[in-house]
């Protein structure tokens, strides 16, 4: 009896929920065509401007200058030199050296009085002539030379003149060649340069002729050893001992015109050398 009991109960509440959900669906459905039939209210399209918004005025050929712009003053044919140019930190001028026997002394005395101790080179020209220098002496001066000073970018040798007749030639040339192997081993970095023995008015020999024939070898061989060490020569064709003029008085010096040209011939080959 309790089970019918139950499932009457149940198709009781089963019926209930049912009209319940019929009558939601039917004021759903009243709720929703009265929606409908409510008028839409009208809505009319208005065009809204921006508010505060300010036009440009409209500029026509209005050339706009810079405000507090200086401009600069027109220059014409005016030709600037630089004041007070010096030469950069860390660049320094060559540093020649001419050592050799007492026409490298006349030589720096007459270029005092004349172009300067420089020559004119954008270079710091130090002179060193020893009266009566023998090749053999050479190496020791200049090597005192170098007690108090630095290694020259370019060594200009005038010697070799005092030698002849004292030594062989053959004998001489061995001992130039070899000192100036060791100058190159010694300081790679220095160039060479050879000044050939001039000519002389007056040789103090009964052989004059004999020993010119000796300088001329000298010199020949001597352009060969130099180029072997990457050096270069120095000749002065233009002192001929035919010319008086171009001598001192004892005959073996320069005069002023002879080391005027001793100087130009220098100055031109170390000029070359510094290019």
């Amino acid at each position: 009896m309790s089970l019918i009991k139950e499932e009457k109960e149940d198709i009781k509440i089963e019926k209930t929920f049912k009209v319940k959900q019929e009558k939601l669906e039917e004021q759903t459905d009243e709720q929703f065509r009265a929606r409908v039939k409510t008028p839409f209210t009208q809505i009319t399209i208005v065009k809204i401007e921006p508010a505060d918004v300010t036009k440009p005025t409209e500029i026509r050929n209005v050339k706009i200058e810079p405000a507090d712009v200086t401009r600069p003053t027109e220059i014409r044919n005016v030709k600037i030199k630089p004041a007070d140019v010096t030469r950069p930190t860390g660049i320094r001028n060559a540093e020649i050296y001419i050592i050799g026997d007492s026409c490298v002394r006349y030589g720096e005395k007459r270029a005092r009085e004349t172009v300067g101790v420089n020559l004119g080179l954008n270079a710091r020209v130090q002179w060193f002539g020893f009266d009566g220098l023998v090749w053999k002496n050479l190496l020791p001066c200049f090597r005192q030379c170098l007690r108090t000073r630095a290694v020259p970018d370019v060594l200009l040798i005038h010697c070799g003149g005092n030698d002849l007749g004292i030594f062989k030639s053959v004998k001489l040339c061995a001992a130039i060649t070899q000192d100036l192997r060791e100058l190159h081993r010694s300081f790679p970095q220095m160039k060479m340069v050879f000044s050939t023995i001039t000519q002389r008015h007056k040789w103090g020999s009964l052989h004059p002729k004999k020993i010119d024939r000796a300088r001329r070898f000298i010199n020949s061989m001597m352009a060969k050893s130099v180029s072997s060490v990457g050096g270069s020569i120095v000749q002065h064709p233009q002192i001929n001992y035919r010319d008086p003029d171009l001598f001192h008085c004892d005959g073996i010096n320069f005069s002023n015109r002879g080391n005027d040209i001793f100087l130009k011939n220098i100055t031109r080959c170390l000029k070359f050398h510094m290019n």
